[in-house]
């Protein structure tokens, strides 16, 4: 299938929470944070990111009308040798076209102690188009002006991953704990990427990455720590669980329990936030 041709955006303030949005998902941290209003940005950087080894990284979001010139990239790379903390990584992010000659010249500048790229329009609409839950909410808010809330669609979303067997059934009614591993997975991969796939591994929808209120978040990372308790107990546990002459079977079917409860209930504290109806166990 082509590609989407996205048009880019007219605001600032919209590019830089586009170029947040991606920014989560190809850096592959949450730690992604907006500096400052719109359009303030500090030591050249307008979004900066911590990566999971700890490093910072700064994006520099260049509006661009016509082509982007090496004199600019100069400028910003000075601004960016003062940011603090100091960065490993800077990346100016631009609406102009990709620019190959542009590329080299970059490529050929001085070494700073940090690296330097570029994502060009071309690249982020490559990006849009691998990450269908921010192509979506791009052409929702920006090219559309729709404004859905957020975090109830996420909730909502949530909800339906959530309800299914694996979470709402006692371990001694579950047929197949391989496919309770599995939904466990589902659900941990629906909290970290926003993509959400039934039983049958179909693909239903994907949420976009982004920023919730500080509020939300926390709640979102109480469940995913549940989540992941879950499915580390069932992963240590499965051949206990599977055989039912084994010593440990009835601890580890106890254990799996407590860490099903727990999912529920760090799930029905969102779901109470977003006026949203608690899920069940079953019985």
């Amino acid at each position: 299938m082509p590609n989407l041709n996205f048009p880019p955006p007219t605001e600032h303030q919209e590019f830089e929470r586009l170029v947040a949005d991606i920014a989560e998902p190809v850096l592959g941290t949450p730690l992604v944070n907006l500096n400052g209003r719109a359009g303030q940005a500090q030591a050249g950087v307008d979004v900066s990111a911590t990566a999971t080894d700890g490093t910072h990284i700064g994006i520099q979001c260049k509006l661009t009308i016509g082509n982007l010139t090496i004199s600019v990239i100069k400028e910003e790379i000075a601004k960016a040798r003062t940011y603090k903390p100091p960065l490993a990584r800077f990346i100016i992010a631009t609406t102009a076209r990709s620019d190959a000659p542009l590329q080299e010249a970059v490529r050929g500048l001085p070494q700073e102690t940090f690296s330097v790229e570029l994502w060009s329009w071309d690249e982020i609409n490559n990006y849009m188009n691998r990450l269908p839950g921010v192509a979506i909410t791009y052409a929702e808010h920006v090219l559309l002006g729709s404004q859905p809330d957020p975090e109830r669609r996420h909730a909502e979303h949530l909800r339906e991953a959530l309800d299914r067997p694996a979470f709402l059934r006692r371990a001694e009614a579950e047929h197949s704990f391989v496919e309770q591993l599995q939904a466990v997975r589902d659900t941990s991969s629906f909290l970290r990427t926003g993509r959400h796939y039934t039983r049958t591994q179909q693909f239903v929808s994907a949420l976009p990455y982004r920023r919730y209120s500080d509020e939300y978040s926390i709640r979102l990372q109480g469940l995913l720590k549940a989540v992941d308790a879950m499915d580390n107990q069932l992963r240590r546990s499965l051949d206990a669980l599977q055989d039912p002459n084994s010593p440990d079977h009835v601890a580890s079917m106890v254990a799996l329990d407590g860490r099903r409860m727990e999912v529920l209930k760090a799930a029905n504290r969102v779901f109470s936030d977003q006026d949203l109806d608690p899920l069940e166990p079953s019985s």
